[in-house]
């Protein structure tokens, strides 16, 4: 848009001069210390015309005022407009900020680095960030640099910018619900035939040894490796059930005991 804006200026320069400068018919043309105003009183479908002829067709842009702002035409569609709010248009086409050739609706490419896209109000931005070799994009505001990271390998982060997981969260989270799939097996085989349930005895023996139940990681390795949820709730319902037999057990003993007193 730079290039067009130059070339606006420099033939309409050529176009407001007063009468008694002459161009040459053919040949460069150079106007220099000058100021231009292309003034009409009446509407006009273009007030300048840019029309290269080595093209085949013929390369034409028209550039036409309304009452909203400015238009630039092409073959009779408007490609661009600037419109008097501050508002610029683009229609059927893609738009880059930066250099190089737009492959999207909207293509920012910055060589330099820094904020992609900057959202400011009330003194407070937020901003969108590229790391160096476009590995990461990170979500930004001037009270935290980072808040979200994307990572090109599909990996999200909140609170964190390296991202080990799909979602990554360093803090709390607050959810009304949270669905797990499970990828461990239910333990419902503890009341299956042949379950080895281990005596009260060998789980006293198991807990002075250890210091934890087994088939449940100890507090260290929690610790260290954290906790999954799915596998930790099945494990601890393994301890449910078993505890459920012992409860049967503890029962039929004691019917046993008290039909021997009477």
């Amino acid at each position: 848009m730079k290039t067009i804006g130059m070339t606006i200026l420099s033939l309409g320069c050529l176009l407001g001069m007063h009468a008694q400068n002459d161009f040459p018919p053919s040949g460069d043309a150079k106007i220099q210390d000058a100021n231009l105003t292309i003034e009409t009183s009446l509407w006009r479908p273009s007030l300048l015309t840019l029309r290269d002829t080595h093209y085949n067709p013929d390369q034409v842009y028209h550039f036409q005022l309304e009452s909203d702002g400015l238009k630039i035409k092409q073959d009779g569609e408007v490609n661009y407009q600037f419109k008097s709010g501050g508002n610029f248009i683009v229609r059927n086409g893609n738009t880059m900020l930066g250099m190089g050739s737009p492959l999207y609706k909207l293509h920012i490419k910055d060589p330099l680095g820094g904020a992609a896209i900057g959202l400011e109000r009330g003194g407070k931005l937020w901003r969108f960030d590229l790391q160096t070799n476009s590995d990461r994009l990170f979500i930004g505001h001037s009270d935290n640099s980072s808040i979200v990271t994307f990572h090109k390998d599909g990996k999200m982060g909140i609170g964190t910018t390296s991202p080990d997981a799909k979602l990554t969260v360093k803090g709390n989270i607050h959810a009304e619900e949270v669905k797990v799939d499970l990828n461990v097996p239910a333990p419902d085989y503890v009341f299956k035939e042949g379950y080895d349930l281990k005596s009260l005895q060998e789980i006293q023996d198991y807990i002075k040894e250890h210091g934890h139940l087994p088939n449940i990681p100890s507090a260290q390795e929690m610790e260290e490796d954290g906790i999954e949820l799915g596998r930790m709730n099945m494990k601890l319902l393994e301890k449910i059930e078993e505890l459920t037999l012992y409860v049967i057990d503890l029962k039929k003993e004691i019917n046993l005991l008290k039909k021997d007193k009477k």
